[in-house]
């Protein structure tokens, strides 16, 4: 009886839903960053697949650098806001990478990549946990586990995602795989790498739009930043 009570609030739970969506979503667009990043460095920079890597390291540098810069914001500011901001920043940033054209016009566009990176991957999980505090509030039960769960199960769709790239690639650009490009193979890559991305992080945008926590529950989340740079 616990175990469906819990199931039962967790399904009727709105923010759960909308905040799980939105993880999916952006974790999605990251997910098919790396899995194509080679390929986008071969076919769209003419360059080495070996040198993915360097994207890799930028958008992997900029990010780890910029967390302690997003979570002052959240400080600062209302954490919802900055998640929506971070959402946007993210979609954004994918739009340079599409017309970069060389080694240094792609590092240049992972570390806008890495920016809002940052700011999603920072205000993601500081949603998850209002939203398992609101829980713990309403319902006097500690429920982490059963929650984190469930949205890490959420975020695990990207496979779901990246087969619908696929497909559309393949519609579109003549790509079957690495090994059989298709005509277009640079066009292919752009779109796997930039355009598909952005679509998804734009659509976990939409969904933070209906997302909203009373300011009575700043300061938990807040300390949670605290506590988690000391």
């Amino acid at each position: 009886p616990q175990l469906w009570h819990s199931l039962k609030s967790l399904f009727t739970n709105k923010k759960f839903w909308i905040a799980g969506f939105a993880g999916a979503f952006y974790s999605a667009a990251m997910s098919l960053v790396l899995a194509t990043m080679s390929f986008f460095v071969k076919y769209a920079l003419k360059l080495p697949d070996a040198q993915s890597s360097i994207l890799f390291a930028a958008v992997l540098v900029i990010a780890i650098a910029c967390v302690s810069l997003w979570a002052y914001l959240v400080r600062k500011y209302s954490l919802v806001l900055i998640w929506r901001i971070a959402l946007i920043t993210l979609t954004v940033a994918f739009i340079p990478l599409f017309f970069a054209n060389s080694l240094v016009t792609g590092i240049l566009g992972s570390i806008l990549i890495g920016f809002g990176f940052a700011g999603a991957i920072t205000t993601n999980d500081l949603i998850g946990a209002r939203i398992m505090d609101e829980d713990t509030r309403k319902y006097n039960l500690r429920r982490e586990g059963i929650i984190s769960s469930a949205m890490g199960f959420m975020n695990r769709l990207n496979s779901l995602f990246t087969a619908a790239a696929l497909l559309l690639v393949k519609t579109f650009f003549g790509f079957e795989s690495g090994d059989n490009p298709g005509p277009q193979p640079d066009m292919a890559s752009r779109f796997l790498m930039t355009v598909f991305p952005s679509i998804l992080v734009l659509i976990a945008f939409v969904f933070s739009l209906f997302i909203n926590f009373e300011r009575t529950e700043e300061p938990k989340v807040i300390s949670q930043i605290n506590v988690s740079e000391e």
